[in-house]
């Protein structure tokens, strides 16, 4: 029922899906981009928002290595926010490795998410037919009301 009313209330929501293949943790050039232009329209209202980074990792490899990667996945962002945004802002970020909740096909259908986003997506060097290993060689990048605070951040 929680995985539920998150996954909702994240549909309803501004984001950002960065796709990563195997192993890999820092940005492309044209994901940078994609990122500065999702912040564009916010950048004077970041007193009134809040930027929550999600970091996930596919299940290949092992517990420890998905967990450091989808750390330096969301972090890597994280690190980008003070060159993207002007003055304080409130951001968070969590980071999952390959454990729940992993993301499945019909949420990325519910966040509006083209599949030709993650296509080719490389796992573990190779192309595979398995596209929940692909869409969760990921972060999610979300921005909310602090006044509505639907992830209990807003305090912290």
């Amino acid at each position: 029922a929680a995985r539920a009313y998150h996954f909702q209330e994240i549909s309803k929501l501004p984001k950002l899906m960065l796709f990563y293949d195997s192993g890999i943790s820092d940005l492309t050039e044209s994901q940078r981009s994609d990122l500065e232009a999702f912040f564009k329209p916010y950048r004077g209202l970041m007193r009134e928002k809040g930027i929550l980074i999600v970091g996930r990792a596919s299940k290949g490899g092992s517990d420890v290595d998905n967990q450091r990667l989808s750390y330096q996945r969301a972090t890597n962002i994280k690190s980008l926010l003070d060159d993207i945004l002007p003055g304080d802002y409130k951001s968070d970020h969590v980071y999952f490795g390959s454990k729940p909740p992993q993301l499945t096909l019909e949420d990325v259908e519910q966040f509006s998410i083209e599949k030709s986003a993650y296509r080719s997506i490389k796992v573990t060097g190779t192309l595979k037919s398995d596209y929940s290993l692909r869409i969760n060689q990921s972060v999610m990048v979300l921005i909310y009301d602090l006044d509505k605070d639907v992830f209990g951040l807003a305090q912290i």
